[in-house]
């Protein structure tokens, strides 16, 4: 397949792709994007390279962190103000391209213009698709997928031309398939299934091309273990206020699949974090009824593998991008919720795949093109108004507390949005629904310990900093802002002795304040 000859599908999807989102180019930084992105990790976005490939924090993605450098260099003012607009613009240039990848996929599987068109707009405007549009730190997904997509493009095209893996690997483009998939794991790790979704497909729809195929993937498959030794083997930190057993793993999972599935057919209720934890779903007999349904549904698709192959290809090659983050194995945002609309966006490919056919089945059963474009509009609605959400980090959180009220992340959020407005009292209510969602959360406690000092209710405070300290002893900034709240209540000597404790524990502050502690402390023990 030439694919210079669709360059003007290209442009149109990409225009698409700001028209859709385009609202977001002047919406502010929200969540984690200046905390974890911007200036959490100095060394990454100081531009050493050093620090962006050798360092490995909660995810090592340096691919990621070089392009954020580079865009950084761009959004950055002579005052080093960053402005997020270039950041977000590149988001939507990528989703863009990325529906241009998608439609050139399934052209080469499908050989029908129309229909792969109409599957690439699904993609486009899911409402699933607008949390890793809009949201600037999703931008590693979208820049992994982008990776992907290409790799899988040049790999599938490499197959059509070439019967052997012998003229597989010595050909060009199979080189260029293997960097860009050694690029997209680094820019997140979540993509390292590719040789699999890969694999699925040929089986689908080169079978006969199936053992060159798998020859020719041995290559990645020798990449792969070290970059999951690197990027993914590392177990996630633990879970604070809940073991997950081996055994709920797979019931976790069965939830999470069965979520992403009727959030893609009907995307009601879409929230920026579920708060959908673990704990939630020992509760519940959701995981278990999600079980039995996958278990069915698994035997349906081996039933009518060879009837509907394009729809089990599509389903499938979700299936299997999913499985990173479906739950099967413990990971660090499980804290927040089980599942996010984000997890989606690489395995929405599958999901294309399964409208494409379908549209391509309505030059038959014209009433299928009516559904299918009743689907489409109702999606751009849902697409409309969940992009707003994204607009500051009030609106957010606001938006995650309407779908689940219960969860501790947006109460904790709200919380600290009502502490910057300067209302302790709104803020206290929000920490306190966290806590008692959540009260294994120092920084929550800590929090509201503040927002309770500021309030002059010192004791409940106090009571806040002593169970945030039994939580982590080693950490100086409790001791710090208890500190201060002994200073309000003129209890000096315990103030001095937790702002030692502070030090000790390496938390930066000024340390004329310890000074100037021990000299009111000296002044007044000389008076009485």
């Amino acid at each position: 397949m030439e694919i210079i000859k669709y360059w003007r599908t290209g442009i149109i999807l990409l225009f698409l792709s700001f028209v859709f989102y385009g609202r977001s180019l002047n919406y502010d930084f929200v969540w984690d994007d200046e905390r974890a992105h911007l200036t959490r990790h100095e060394n990454f976005m100081s531009g050493n390279l050093k620090a962006i490939w050798s360092s490995k924090g909660f995810l090592y993605i340096p691919f990621s962190y070089t392009a954020w450098y580079a865009i950084k260099k761009i959004a950055e003012d002579k005052n080093g103000n960053i402005k997020p607009f270039p950041f977000r613009f590149t988001n939507l240039l990528l989703h863009g391209m990325n529906a241009w990848l998608v439609f050139l996929i399934l052209l080469t599987v499908m050989k029908n213009g129309s229909s792969s068109f109409f599957g690439s707009l699904v993609f486009l405007i899911h409402p699933l698709q607008v949390e890793s549009v809009v949201w600037i730190s999703e931008f590693r997904g979208l820049l992994a997928s982008f990776l992907a997509y290409s790799s899988l493009v040049i790999f599938m095209n490499e197959i059509e031309k070439n019967d052997s893996a012998r003229k597989i690997r010595n050909s060009t483009g199979y080189l260029v398939s293997t960097l860009l998939f050694l690029l997209s794991v680094l820019s997140k790790p979540s993509v390292i299934v590719l040789p699999m979704a890969i694999a699925a497909l040929v089986w689908f729809f080169y079978r006969d091309r199936m053992k060159a195929c798998i020859r020719s993937l041995v290559l990645w498959l020798l990449i792969l273990i070290p970059l999951a030794l690197i990027t993914g083997a590392t177990p996630a930190p633990e879970l604070k206020f809940v073991s997950v057993s081996t055994w709920f793993n797979p019931l976790i999972a069965a939830y999470s699949t069965g979520f992403y599935f009727l959030k893609i057919v009907f995307p009601f209720g879409l929230s920026p974090c579920y708060g959908v934890t673990p704990v939630d779903l020992m509760n519940t007999a959701w995981p278990f009824i999600a079980l039995a349904l996958c278990i069915v549904s698994a035997f349906l698709i081996f039933k009518n593998r060879n009837k509907q192959s394009v729809i089990i290809a599509g389903i499938i090659f979700l299936l299997i991008a999913l499985l990173p983050v479906s739950g099967l194995r413990s990971f660090d945002y499980q804290r927040f919720s089980v599942v996010a609309d984000r997890y989606v966006y690489f395995g929405m490919l599958g999901v294309a795949m399964v409208v494409t056919k379908l549209w391509f089945t309505g030059n038959r059963v014209i009433w299928m093109k009516y559904l299918l474009t009743g689907f489409l509009l109702f999606f751009m609605v849902q697409n409309f108004r969940q992009v707003p959400v994204w607009k500051n980090e009030f609106a957010l959180w606001q938006a995650a507390h309407q779908s689940n009220p219960k969860q501790w992340t947006a109460n904790y959020n709200l919380g600290v949005h009502y502490m910057n407005q300067n209302q302790p009292g709104k803020a206290v209510a929000y920490y306190s629904a966290a806590i008692a969602a959540n009260p294994y959360e120092k920084t929550v406690l800590t929090n509201r310990a503040n927002s309770l000092a500021r309030l002059k209710r010192f004791n409940e405070a106090l009571a806040d900093y002593d169970a945030a300290i039994a939580l982590d002893e080693k950490d100086g900034s409790i001791f710090y802002n208890r500190a201060l709240t002994y200073y309000n209540m003129g209890e000096l000597l315990k103030c001095l002795d937790d702002l030692e404790a502070a030090k000790k524990r390496s938390f930066p502050f000024d340390e004329s304040i310890l000074r100037s502690v021990r000299n009111e402390l000296h002044k007044k023990q000389s008076a009485e």
